[in-house]
């Protein structure tokens, strides 16, 4: 009977493991994205605003993500953004009361800002 249980107890601890580095990779590529994205944009508007003062690029690039923060805070329905925290209290509770779009938008949201 022990040998039983030690076999189920390595089977669920080689299997939490591979889970983990499966998702940890999952995550680790997908922020690589998220940095190289926010790079490959900033270049874009030092390329297109660099004959101007810095002023007008503060002031064109603010504008711009406040527009498009606020239309994606539109899709929301007045709800608030989700963080982190809010993805580890979804993660804890017992019920399925994650909602993946909030999250996807949050996360576009902070990716322009």
């Amino acid at each position: 009977m022990a040998l039983l249980n030690a076999k189920a107890a390595s089977k669920y601890i080689s299997s939490s493991i591979l889970i983990g580095i499966v998702l940890g990779a999952i995550g680790a590529v997908i922020a690589n994205f998220f940095r190289n994205g926010i790079v490959l944009i900033s270049d874009w508007e030092v390329s297109l605003f660099q004959s101007l003062p810095r002023f007008f690029f503060y002031i064109a690039a603010l504008t711009l993500s406040a527009i498009i923060v606020h239309s994606i805070k539109k899709q929301l329905s007045n709800s608030a953004f989700h963080g982190v925290a809010d993805s580890i209290y979804f993660a804890h509770k017992s019920t399925d009361a994650t909602n993946v779009k909030a999250g996807m938008l949050s996360t576009l949201a902070a990716f322009v800002s």
